[in-house]
């Protein structure tokens, strides 16, 4: 079963959206905007495009771009000195993501990240594809550059486990 809301509220966060919108009964489109997340005090700048149907199946679909997130300061994490280690951080997005698709019918989102913070280190060239559809949630891609130039590539599936989230699939890392 999803958990109530996994990510820790942010009381100054704020979300800003720009872009064109065009609206029907059972579309909306946003075929460019400009996002940013204020999160912990800073600013996490994305471009992307949203696609809604809301028809009686809904769906959407997403593309985000950017070129730094704080991943840290996304799931509440104030401060160096209070940091979560990676995969405590890794945690908190899969069970977001499992709360949320639960929510929602099918979604899919393309992530590209020039570089993105997290446990206070760098990833680089980070990519993620991942699709819901009825709570099931299915990571089509996610690959990154880790500190010192390892990397990782990812594909599975998401599920609710007895404690939390569990991840079946491949882990390549080299």
């Amino acid at each position: 079963q999803p958990q109530a809301d996994p990510v820790p509220a942010d009381p100054g966060a704020f979300v800003e959206l720009k872009g064109p919108l065009t609206a029907t009964p059972d579309r909306v489109e946003l075929p460019e905007f400009e996002l940013t997340v204020h999160a912990q005090g800073r600013p996490q700048l994305l471009k992307g495009k949203l696609a809604l149907d809301l028809g009686a199946s809904p769906k959407a679909a997403a593309e985000l771009s950017g070129r730094f997130v704080d991943l840290d300061a996304l799931f509440g994490v104030a401060n160096a000195e209070k940091r979560l280690p990676p995969a405590a951080v890794l945690y908190m997005f899969a069970d977001t993501v499992l709360y949320e698709s639960a929510k929602y019918g099918e979604i899919s989102l393309n992530a590209s990240l020039e570089q993105a913070g997290l446990g206070g280190d760098l990833l680089g060239n980070f990519e993620l594809a991942l699709a819901t559809n009825n709570g099931a949630v299915k990571i089509e891609r996610l690959k990154a550059t880790l500190p010192g130039e390892n990397r990782v590539e990812v594909q599975g599936k998401l599920s609710h486990g007895e404690f939390g989230p569990v991840f079946a699939g491949p882990i390549k890392l080299e």
